[in-house]
């Protein structure tokens, strides 16, 4: 969240800001998806667990 903080920040300071309805990723090995009603969504991190979402 450093890093994100630290972005919107400096965007806005140099005038560029940042828009509504951007994305940022701040680190991934998959990809960015963005996701629609009725859809659902697994993150599996083995033994650490598993995190499911379902979008409404």
């Amino acid at each position: 969240m450093v890093s994100l903080t630290w972005l919107a920040n400096e965007l806005s300071r140099t005038g560029v800001g940042m828009k509504e309805g951007q994305m940022v990723s701040t680190g991934t090995l998959t990809g960015m998806l963005a996701p629609k009603p009725g859809e659902t969504y697994v993150a599996d991190f083995g033994p650490f667990g598993s995190v499911e979402v379902s979008i409404t």
